[in-house]
């Protein structure tokens, strides 16, 4: 037998066990960015979740004093 016909031979008894390996390596991968990705997500929701009540907060907050006298004052003159 030659080196070509022996490497093939041994390429083609050992191709079911290579195949199923990478299988596993890429659904390990693929599972991981899964994960990954929702919880980059949810934490991506919480944000806009914090800054949206932030902004709320914001807009109901009463004037400073001081805007509030330098209305009155622009108003007398």
């Amino acid at each position: 037998m030659s080196k070509t016909t022996a490497l093939l031979d041994n390429l083609l008894k050992y191709s079911p066990l290579v195949t199923n390996i990478v299988t596993i390596i890429v659904a390990m991968v693929v599972g991981t960015w899964a994960i990954f990705s929702t919880i980059s997500v949810r934490k991506e929701s919480q944000i806009a979740e914090y800054k949206l009540r932030e902004l709320e907060q914001r807009t109901q907050q009463l004037p400073h004093i001081a805007a509030r006298v330098e209305i009155l004052t622009e108003k007398k003159c």
